[in-house]
């Protein structure tokens, strides 16, 4: 079972391992794009996780493009079942940070 949970400070090195290790994005993501620096436009950030810990690491823009950093990407059952049970969710939550859904 999974679920979804705001982004907190101590997964910063989580984030950091996934990232690292992001097989489609390969040196695009910073850990800058989930955890802005003053005067970036805001973000909000969630973590879909299992007993595992983290599969993703979602980030959601105020035009609700939802961009995800996987864990393991090989690990594509998780991942698509991560997904579909929290994507209602995740627009749940877009829209109570106050972006267009």
């Amino acid at each position: 079972m999974t679920r979804l949970r705001e982004f907190d400070q101590a997964d910063i090195p989580a984030l950091e391992a996934a990232i690292a290790k992001d097989t489609y994005h390969p040196g695009e993501w910073k850990v800058r794009h989930f955890v802005p620096e003053p005067g970036d436009a805001p973000v909000m950030v969630s973590v879909i996780e299992d007993s595992q810990g983290p599969i993703t690491f979602v980030r959601y823009t105020k035009t609700l493009r939802i961009s995800c950093v996987w864990n393991d990407a090989a690990d594509t059952s998780s991942n698509a079942r991560a997904i579909i049970e929290k994507v209602m969710k995740m627009t749940k939550k877009a829209s109570e940070f106050g972006l267009p859904v």
